[in-house]
Formats: C-alpha cells, sequence, structure tokens
C-alpha cells in the first residue's frame, strides 16, 4: 500500500481497520478504541508526524500505547502487523459494502464468503446478476433490500467536511504569516469562516501592500503541490491531499471590502449588490464605486455601515433572512458559548467513553459550567456498551457520591436511549422515571423509509418521560445523509409536547443543521446544544453547536441549556404537567 503521511490519510487506515475488524467479529471495545483514535488524529491541528517526533501520541485523545506504536509503523512502513493480518483474511474493499443500506458486518463477511464480494462494484455485479437470492440467511427478501439500499447509494461527496477544513484553514493560514513578513493579517474567508458543515475549498483573505511576495510565498508552501491559478490579486493551488486553496490580496484600506465579499455566500452577497444598487452604487471586493470615485472600507463593518445595516456575522451570511433583520435593527447577536450554563449529552467510561464521570465533571467544572448530564447509551446498543438497567442503577449510585464532593456542581443522570425499530424504548417506565434527563436517539434502520423512521422519532417526543431528542436526522457530514425523516411532523409535535431538538455539536454530526433548526425555532420548537463528547477534550464541540445556532439565527433564550439548574429542571418535560 502507499505510505501514508497525512492526517486524513492514517485516520482513513484505522477507520478502515475498525470496519475489518467489524466484518471478523472481534469485540465492540476494539473497533470504539480504532475509531476514536481516528477521530482524534482526523482532528489534529499538525501534522501526525509532528506529534510524533515529540513523542507525544499516548497524550492523544483514544491513542494508548499499542494504538501509538501502530502509528509509528504505519508512518515507517506504511503498514502494521494487524492491519496485514486482517487484510489477508478480508480484502479492504469488503469494507465498502457496509456503506449500503442492509448491509451490515455479518451480511458483508456472508456475502464476501459465499459469493467472494470484495467491493461494491462486485456487489452491482452480483445484484445484476440475480445471484444474492441464493445465498443462505438472506433469501429474495433480503436481496430486494439490498438490490434498493444500492440503489440508494449516493456517491461520496466532494466537498470538505467542516472537521476537516477548518484546521486545515487555520494551519495554512498560519503557515502564509510565518513564510511572508508582507502579510500583515491573514484570515479564513469563505465557507469556512461562515461554519457551513461541507466547504468547497479553502478561502484565505491577507492585508498587505506587497501583495506579490504573499501570493509567492503561498505557493511555495511545503503543502502545495500544484498552482492552477495566480494572477497579481490571488492564487488557486493544489494541497498535497487533494484539497483546493485560494489566496486574495488586498491592501489594508481595502481589505474590509475584500474580505466581506470573499466570506458571504453568492446569495448574500448578491443580496448585498442589489441594495447597494438601489442607491446608485456599485459593490465589489474592491470596496463601493460611487459616482466615478471608490470609497474602500478597510474593516467589514464599514461595508455594512455603508449600506445602512447592522454588522452581519460571518456565520449568518446566507440570505436566509438575516439581511432584512439587519436592516430593520434586529439581527440576534451571534451565539456565545458563555451563554451556557450546562451539557445534556457526554458520555463516560461506563459505555463508550473514554474519561470517568468524575473527569467528566471537572472539566465541565472548568468551563464554568452548573451542571452536565452524563448520557450513556443503553442496553440496545451493545456496540457502544449500552448500560443495563441493574448498571444504571449502579451508575446512580457513584453519581451521588460525586454530587456530594463537588456540590454546588451538579451531575445529573440520564441516558442516550435507543428508540426500537417498533418505536418502543429501551428501558420500561419504572426506570426512565428514575433519571434526571432522558436523551432518546434513532441510531439504526435510518434508511427504512420516511413513515418508518418518522412514527419512530414521533414516538418518542409524544413519550411523557422523553425530554430530548438527540441528532434528529442521524446524518453524518461527509457521509452518511441520515433519515427521510417528515421533519415538519417532527417540529410540530416536538413544539406541542415540549420536547427539545438537539443540535449535536460533534463534527462528525452537527445535527441539527442550520436549516433544521431554523425551521424548528420558526415552529414554536426549543434547543438543546449538546457536545456528544466521549472524552473532556470533547466537550469543547459546543463551540460548533454554537456556530450551527448562529447560523439559525437563534435567541439565548430559545436554548434550553442557557438556563441555570434551577430554571432548567422545572423546564423539563417530565417535571411539568402532562398535555
Amino acid at each position: 500500500m502507499t505510505q501514508p503521511t497525512s492526517n486524513r490519510e492514517v485516520a482513513a487506515v484505522f477507520r478502515s481497520l475498525a470496519d475489518l475488524l467489524e466484518i471478523r467479529g472481534e469485540a465492540p471495545f476494539k473497533l470504539t478504541a480504532y475509531r476514536r483514535a481516528a477521530e482524534s488524529i482526523a482532528q489534529l491541528p499538525e501534522p501526525i508526524a509532528a506529534v510524533r517526533s515529540r513523542h507525544e501520541l499516548e497524550q492523544l485523545p483514544g491513542v494508548g500505547k499499542a494504538i501509538a506504536q501502530k502509528i509509528e509503523d504505519l508512518l515507517d512502513t506504511g503498514t502494521f502487523r494487524l492491519l496485514d493480518e486482517v487484510q489477508a483474511e478480508i480484502p479492504p474493499g469488503v469494507a465498502e459494502l457496509l456503506q449500503v443500506p442492509e448491509v451490515g458486518p455479518k451480511r458483508a463477511r456472508l456475502l464476501y464468503r459465499e459469493l467472494g464480494i470484495g467491493s461494491l462494484e462486485d456487489l452491482r455485479t452480483a445484484v445484476a446478476d440475480g445471484r444474492l437470492a441464493g445465498v443462505g440467511g438472506l433469501g429474495p427478501r433480503g436481496a430486494q433490500r439490498i438490490a434498493e439500499g444500492l440503489r440508494a447509494l449516493q456517491a461520496p461527496d466532494e466537498r470538505i467536511p467542516l472537521g476537516v477544513a477548518l484546521p486545515l484553514a487555520q494551519e495554512l493560514a498560519a503557515l502564509v504569516r510565518q513564510a511572508s513578513p508582507y502579510a500583515r493579517r491573514v484570515e479564513i474567508a469563505g465557507s469556512t469562516r461562515r461554519f457551513r458543515d461541507l466547504v468547497g475549498n479553502i478561502n484565505l483573505v491577507a492585508a498587505a501592500d506587497d501583495g506579490r511576495r504573499v501570493l509567492e510565498a503561498f505557493c511555495a508552501l511545503p503543502l502545495v503541490t500544484k498552482v492552477l491559478e495566480a494572477n497579481v490579486h490571488s492564487c488557486r493551488v493544489q494541497l498535497q491531499n487533494g484539497y483546493t486553496a485560494e489566496l486574495c490580496v488586498a491592501e489594508d484600506a481595502a481589505f474590509g471590502s475584500l474580505l466581506q465579499q470573499a466570506t458571504g455566500s453568492v446569495a448574500h452577497n448578491e443580496h448585498l449588490a442589489r441594495l447597494a444598487a438601489d442607491r446608485r452604487v456599485k459593490l465589489s471586493e474592491r470596496g463601493f464605486e460611487v459616482d466615478g470615485r471608490l470609497v474602500r472600507c478597510a474593516t467589514e463593518e464599514q461595508v455594512y455601515g455603508f449600506l445602512g445595516m447592522q454588522y452581519v456575522p460571518p456565520p449568518m451570511r446566507e440570505d436566509a433572512g438575516e439581511v432584512e433583520l439587519a436592516l430593520e435593527g434586529r439581527l440576534p447577536d451571534p451565539f456565545d458559548v458563555s451563554w451556557l450554563q450546562g451539557d445534556l449529552h457526554m458520555h463516560s467510561d461506563w459505555s463508550d467513553g473514554t474519561r470517568t464521570i468524575e473527569a467528566m465533571a471537572l472539566a465541565a467544572r472548568e468551563r464554568g459550567y452548573e451542571y452536565i448530564c452524563i448520557t450513556d447509551h443503553s442496553v440496545s446498543l451493545g456496540v457502544a456498551g449500552g448500560l443495563s438497567a441493574e448498571r444504571l442503577a449502579r451508575q446512580r449510585e457513584e453519581i451521588d457520591a460525586l454530587n456530594h464532593r463537588l456540590a454546588p456542581f451538579r451531575i445529573l443522570q440520564g441516558v442516550e436511549l435507543e428508540v426500537r425499530g417498533d418505536g418502543s424504548l429501551d428501558y420500561p417506565d419504572e426506570v426512565l422515571a428514575r433519571l434526571d434527563v432522558v436523551t432518546a436517539s434513532v441510531h439504526s434502520g435510518l434508511r427504512k423509509g420516511r413513515e418508518h423512521v418518522t412514527s419512530r422519532a414521533l414516538a418518542a417526543i409524544r413519550h411523557p418521560l422523553v425530554d430530548v431528542l438527540a441528532h434528529p436526522t442521524g446524518r453524518l457530514v461527509g457521509g452518511r445523509a441520515g433519515g427521510d425523516f417528515d421533519m415538519d411532523a417532527l417540529y410540530s409535535e416536538a413544539a406541542r409536547t415540549g420536547t427539545a431538538l438537539e443540535i449535536n455539536g460533534d463534527l462528525a454530526r452537527l445535527d441539527l443543521r442550520d436549516s433544521h433548526a431554523r425551521a424548528a425555532l420558526a415552529a414554536g420548537c426549543t434547543l438543546t446544544i449538546g457536545s456528544d463528547a466521549h472524552s473532556t477534550e470533547g466537550l469543547a464541540n459546543v463551540y460548533y453547536g454554537a456556530q450551527v445556532a448562529t447560523r439559525a439565527l437563534a435567541r439565548k433564550e430559545q436554548v434550553l441549556t442557557t438556563l441555570p439548574l434551577a430554571d432548567l429542571l422545572p423546564r423539563l418535560k417530565r417535571n411539568r404537567p402532562a398535555i
């Protein structure tokens, strides 16, 4: 295999290893360990080789001694013993089958062993030839569902997930600052600065009197493999990882005009251009052309001020109502993470988290929180070490003891509760009633049709002891599209019952996305922002959830977790009169 060097490539190896081990039937904790390590590597703000050179691999979340050694072997030789072993048994292409709805690890193993299907192309051929129906344990109905899943499989999105784009953009901006003394200011722009979940390419803007030298330094960066386009004002390049990046330069006096135009969406900028045209003014990245003279803006605030508007924060610049609100002076403040008084979604080492409850509580208290809720998985999610009712009771004893020591800080006991295929919940009501908060999730069967998945989510929303619906669509950014839920039905019922809908801040989810959160608020729903943290470092995920809330134009009072504990508890559905 080609020797991986980038964080993205190393992370991909460990994700593939976890998939292959799952197909082989390895224990769930091993799969979780490799996937958690892969996410830590993918989100690193610096090259993994630099971390290795400082002998700090074991300090990464989810990376212990054994995985650190595998990373070293991979960087040195392009492989390691366990990878060779599992690839000798199961070809890497077999893991591709897991992308298909209705194909889990057992079926992937069955298809490979019975029919020699080792890739998506092999599966397409087998479907076309009608060979699936003859596989033992599958039958005509199973074969039909796999065929339907294969047809529903979408091509991978070529855009860059925000979790990859943001650290890459930060790294490039830092390298430009270091490489050129002529760059007095370098800022991230484009959809990365707007915190879109998927990014087309990396955009940077620099202020410099000698822009040519800054562009030359950018093109000469070690991460750059090819210059695609270049002129006196900008340069577009291809990076080592195959992504593209663009740097635009301007003098200080026009920097605000350029940064605003390089950040706003096409629709947002066109709306501003129409406002300028109504004033017989032309707006461009150079400034405003007024009666033959150029009015340049050194700051973005000057751009919006010239048009008689409130300043529009970058995440809001999507032409989704923010222009009208800014013209009326009614634009909400960007959502500030300091408003959050607690976090209602996180995991500990009781299920698939990596840290103890105490460690999570202490880290949350350091963030200034008043409370957290531990929401380890319920029993049906065996792959994540879901808790039986008996283990849940033992966990309560630990939480009670910690609350006695950490008061006035408060640890609430909750659960991330599986909604089963028939809409029933993982625990009986008498178990749920003993918890402080219940968060429900639909994790499985997301491809089983709109009516089916919607009915399951609605059953959870309507349950009097379910307080929050987590990551409501189940999508994964840049990967799984999520279930085909009737979102309007979910919003309507959540508003009626008082069930909060979550903005999950994990960069792999960002679910609800901005458009869904905006629609939920319009329907009268209450939101929460949860980190879905599986480590103490993961508590910082709420920052990205706050950006989604900003993009949705959410106000502080519309997010439940901005409330202090004394006000939060009465607002929970379980503590209010039944509807």
